[in-house]
């Protein structure tokens, strides 16, 4: 802020202004990575409290306002002091002026670069603005804040406009050839998976901002911690932490501690899918409600789950009409995915309802791989069984999985430093940078641990075969197979141990290296979730409570199986002393966590639930 600009803002408003409100409006059909580069410019001065992107309406090449609000939250995933409004007037610079008149006193700045036509509007906005100016407004300071910053510039393009500066012009032309190489050079700061899912919105995906896909169990998949993406930089995880402590990351949704089904409607009957091979051949080989009873035949509870959630679906499937089942189903290549509730089979937490809960609607391909996913026919779906009021069956009820809304936590400054704080113990000791990625911290932890077990047995480990071993035992990559890392090893006692530890004890080191992390994220997940409004349980207080007493059982059982095994007693210390490490007893909670979304990617926080988790499995599966 020049000196001139300093004098007007104190003179109005005194020295204790709160900062800036830059104001971004524009038609952003849609925005592009200039466009994000800018905001991010303006949202890191110290001197601005927010940026107000302003979005005009109507539609370009079929682009519209909607869509442009939608590329935006994802572009602005982990971008803090920024936000995205609608703007009713035509031109970007009418709004501008439209907005002061009604804005609350404060101190207000257009963005802008420092040249060129947009420069000049700025003048002019800020003449208009000032103390003898036309549209001046008491208590009002609008102030110069253009930036300098270079134009951002397509690289890697196979046409003219290489090296030209980027544009929502060139960036709709690339939508219009469907040229997805050409399309991602218009967002050069943005990870792919972004890219991607903007690219998927902006051709083919109705908006659906505010749900998210969710997969994991049965046919599903495994949905990963954040502490698990090996690709994520601690940056990143920074962000995460400003947005899970601010209740502002992307499609939250509670995870659900169900047993996961699915199910498909194929020439006249339900049929389930529990594994890919149900799903292959546009479920030719998936179970019929007598099936999915002998699949689970002697396991009691499990089992009429299960059966009574086919036969609850088949009644309900059966009051749509043919059109609404081909519509849903495909005949097959079509299935909905849903968490079983079922009070008698709960696993950790108690929910106290029997529901069916639908997370989206997947279609597959003759092979069984995903070829869409939607959770707007989900919705369409419980919408057309209320129609028919279908959806209170003899044992469930059938319902869609709801977003959850994340209140900002109250102790926010406090959480996030403490969180801050060990992430960054974790990058210094590492001598790692908050840009590098999470790969990297894993790839130091374990050259530390296998260089100074070389030299236990006076053994200076050659630079192949400690690499080939941090790439087996760290990133799990077995091409390498461990005869042929052992051909390479010329200390016989380093052989020895490095093949017996490949046995057994390599998986157990991987949690050591992880815990510093893992126990960040748990943290994290505890604050998150007590923030948490609309959670599935009926009665949390209940909940909570079964939880504890569950927890205290497992907890006597592994201490009695702990006198005659040693591996049961490490294992109770290590899992109670990662549980206290969160908050101990306190720190439960009635749900198993959220699933959200980063950079287009799925992510899970649980808090307290993972320590519960495995030692009430220990006594169940262990």
């Amino acid at each position: 802020m020049n000196k001139l600009t300093q004098y007007l803002v104190e003179g109005i408003l005194g020295k204790s202004t709160e900062g800036v409100i830059i104001l971004f409006p524009g038609g952003f059909k849609p925005a592009t990575g200039g466009h994000l580069s800018l905001v991010k410019r303006y949202a890191s001065q110290p001197n601005v409290s927010e940026v107000n992107i302003m979005i005009g309406p109507g539609e370009r090449d079929g682009i519209t306002r909607d869509q442009s609000i939608a590329v935006w939250k994802k572009l602005l995933i982990g971008v803090a002091n920024v936000k995205v409004t609608k703007s009713n007037e035509v031109t970007p610079i009418t709004a501008a002026y439209k907005y002061i008149e009604t804005a609350k006193p404060g101190t207000y700045a257009l963005a802008s670069s420092s040249k060129g036509k947009d420069y000049d509007r700025v003048l002019k906005f800020i003449a208009g603005h000032a103390k003898d100016g036309k549209y001046k407004r008491k208590g009002v300071a609008v102030v110069e804040m253009a930036i300098d910053t270079a134009p951002a510039l397509y690289k890697g393009r196979k046409d003219d406009f290489n090296g030209k500066g980027i544009s929502a012009s060139i960036l709709r032309k690339d939508l219009a050839n469907r040229n997805f190489n050409n399309f991602k050079t218009n967002y050069p700061e943005t990870s792919i998976e972004t890219v991607k899912s903007i690219y998927g919105l902006l051709t083919k995906k109705p908006i659906a901002e505010s749900v998210l896909l969710l997969n994991e169990g049965g046919g599903a998949g495994h949905l990963a911690h954040p502490y698990e993406d090996y690709d994520l930089t601690f940056s990143d995880i920074a962000n995460m932490i400003d947005a899970a402590l601010g209740g502002t990351v992307e499609a939250a949704q509670e995870k659900l501690d169900g047993q996961n089904l699915m199910v498909t409607y194929k020439d006249g009957k339900i049929r389930g899918a529990r594994n890919k091979g149900h799903l292959k051949d546009f479920a030719a080989n998936s179970l019929t409600v007598a099936q999915v009873k002998q699949t689970f035949a002697g396991r009691g509870p499990i089992q009429a789950a299960f059966t009574e959630a086919m036969v609850d679906l088949e009644s309900a499937i059966a009051a749509l009409s043919p059109k609404q089942k081909e519509k849903f189903f495909a005949n097959g290549s079509k299935f909905l995915n849903l968490e079983v509730l079922y009070p008698e089979t709960a696993n950790v937490v108690p929910y106290g309802a029997t529901q069916l809960r639908i997370h989206h609607i997947k279609e597959y391909d003759k092979a069984g791989n995903v070829i869409g996913e939607d959770i707007q026919a989900a919705r369409e779906f419980e919408g057309a069984l209320r129609q028919v009021e279908a959806q209170n069956q003899k044992t469930y009820e059938i319902k869609i999985t709801d977003p959850v809304t994340i209140r900002k936590s109250a102790d926010f400054v406090k959480q996030k430093e403490e969180l801050l704080k060990i992430l960054k113990d974790v990058v210094g000791k590492r001598a790692l940078k908050m840009d590098d990625k999470l790969g990297l911290y894993f790839q130091a932890w374990w050259k530390e641990y296998i260089t100074n077990t070389g030299k236990q047995y006076g053994y200076n480990i050659e630079d192949t075969v400690l690499q080939q071993l941090i790439n087996r035992w760290a990133f799990g990559n077995k091409e390498t197979n461990i005869k042929v890392i052992r051909d390479g090893i010329t200390n016989e006692d380093f052989k020895t141990w490095a093949i017996e530890f490949d046995k057994r004890d390599y998986a157990m080191q991987n949690k050591i290296a992880a815990s510093p992390i893992e126990n960040l994220f748990l943290k994290l997940g505890v604050y998150t979730l007590s923030n948490i409004e609309n959670l599935v349980s009926l009665n949390p207080n209940n909940s909570v409570r079964q939880m504890k007493k569950d927890l205290k059982s497992a907890v006597n059982q592994i201490k009695v199986s702990g006198k005659t095994d040693a591996n049961a007693l490490d294992f109770l210390k290590r899992e109670l002393t990662r549980l206290k490490d969160i908050g101990g007893y306190n720190a439960i909670l009635p749900t198993e966590g959220i699933v959200f979304k980063y950079n287009g990617k799925l992510f899970k926080l649980t808090g307290a639930f993972a320590p519960i988790n495995q030692l009430i499995g220990y006594m169940k599966f262990g």
